[in-house]
């Protein structure tokens, strides 16, 4: 038996079913494709776990670029006044 098949892998009544989309190339062997979750009746894909790795490697990026270039930008001055009332920056 070859060819595309779906199977429910995953059952948590009565509100959310995993299913899968696998091509099966021989009687023991299946690829998985997609996966689907059917929760409360509606049917969504999946993300890939490729684009999820992406979206966080992205977003772990621009945050570690910020805490090593953006700190930079920002510059603090604390004014302090000698005994003539006079202010001096630090």
């Amino acid at each position: 038996m070859t060819g595309l098949e779906y199977v429910l892998s995953e059952v948590m009544e009565p509100h959310l079913f995993v299913m899968r989309k696998q091509k099966r190339t021989n009687s023991e062997k299946s690829d998985a494709l997609l996966a689907y979750y059917i929760l409360d009746g509606s049917i969504y894909q999946a993300p890939l776990l490729g684009s999820v790795f992406a979206s966080r490697i992205v977003k772990l990026q621009s945050l570690l670029f910020f805490f090593f270039f953006g700190n930079s930008a920002v510059r603090f001055y604390s004014s302090l006044t000698d005994n003539d009332g006079n202010v001096i920056y630090c």
